[in-house]
């Protein structure tokens, strides 16, 4: 009697000749291949959420260099959150931070000593600058949305490339020494310990309301009001490198019952920082972010959205018409201190966004 066949290896484990399609939508396959960070798959797509999804693909069986394709899209709110920033890493190796706005082709050359004596691939997506368009607003959906996935493709050099009719951004370069390159969770180094930070002070005559360009009101003595639901101000970038923290001392406009509490979505550049719930005077530092956007150097250009802002007149607490969200006392751009390093790059709603 011949022996019986042996098990059919996991779906981890299995090995492919020249192609593989992970195909993301409702009928896919995608589900064997995913870990952290995703959605439900829909029609066409499937959405990584928050700050991090991974996948785990099976390695090849032999040592042909292979390229990594992603078909994405990002989440925007036009024209307020204008991009994504996209961060892959692969098997603990960082391949670059890319900036998304529209639907694009995304192709990473792997050379085979990533995958050497490894029975899987793991790639890891860096997508700090999810939003959540409930909170902005834009649809009931609450979940933190970052980059929609159509399809990822693992294929030899030799095989024909996939026609995809979409803006396609540059092939990255393989890390030039890719056994010593430093993973991408290891943070950049503190700034220096003499670089010193700068406040911009808010009110009448003072520094920080120059700063204020439209969505604000005439400053006070010793601060000055949001007015309507998006205030813009240009504040100085930092003078050295490094990761810095963006320091803001705010008071809501409240009501007991009829708004407990001011939501802002502070977006620095197209991109988004933080969504947060405002319910009393409160001080929030937020990690600017480490990777540049390739743009000109300027100052940086801050918005702060404010779908809850209300005139006090129709909350029944004065006779004020204007439609107030946040009083703004000051404005500050420090070096991060060595002990928040870790939190370089990161958001501080990521672990828990508000409710």
């Amino acid at each position: 009697m011949p022996d019986a066949p042996p098990p059919a290896p996991s779906t981890a484990e299995t090995h492919f000749d020249s192609f593989l399609l992970v195909d993301f939508t409702v009928g896919g396959n995608s589900a064997p291949f995913l870990g952290m960070g995703w959605g439900t798959a829909e029609a066409r797509l499937a959405w990584s959420l928050g700050p991090r999804s991974a996948m785990r693909l099976p390695a090849p069986w032999d040592k042909r260099p292979r390229l990594l394709e992603l078909d994405v899209n990002p989440a925007r709110y036009a024209p307020y959150v204008t991009a994504q920033w996209l961060a892959v890493e692969v098997n603990g190796h960082f391949f670059g931070t890319h900036k998304l706005v529209q639907r694009t082709v995304l192709r990473l050359p792997l050379p085979p000593s990533l995958w050497q004596g490894r029975p899987v691939i793991e790639v890891v997506f860096h997508h700090p600058h999810f939003l959540i368009p409930r909170l902005l607003r834009q649809s009931p959906d609450g979940r933190p949305l970052a980059i929609s996935f159509f399809s990822v493709r693992l294929y030899s050099l030799l095989a024909p490339r996939p026609t995809i009719a979409l803006p396609m951004l540059p092939e990255t370069a393989v890390p030039p020494q890719i056994a010593a390159e430093r993973p991408a969770a290891v943070p950049p180094q503190p700034a220096p310990p003499e670089a010193a930070g700068v406040t911009y002070p808010f009110g009448l005559n003072k520094p920080g309301s120059s700063l204020a360009r439209e969505g604000w009101s005439q400053p006070e003595p010793r601060f000055q009001w949001t007015d309507g639901n998006v205030a813009r101000l240009d504040v100085p970038a930092p003078a050295l490198p490094g990761p810095h923290l963006l320091t803001l001392a705010v008071s809501p406009l409240t009501h007991p019952t009829k708004l407990p509490a001011q939501e802002v979505s502070v977006i620095l550049g197209g991109r988004l920082l933080a969504h947060l719930a405002v319910e009393q005077v409160a001080t929030f530092a937020l990690p600017l972010p480490t990777d540049g956007d390739g743009g000109e150097p300027g100052p940086l250009q801050l918005a702060l959205h404010l779908p809850t802002a209300a005139r006090p007149v129709e909350l029944g607490v004065s006779t004020d018409s204007r439609r107030l969200g946040l009083c703004l006392h000051s404005v500050a751009i420090d070096p991060l201190p060595p002990a928040l390093i870790g939190w370089a790059g990161r958001r501080v709603d990521e672990a828990a966004p508000p409710a």
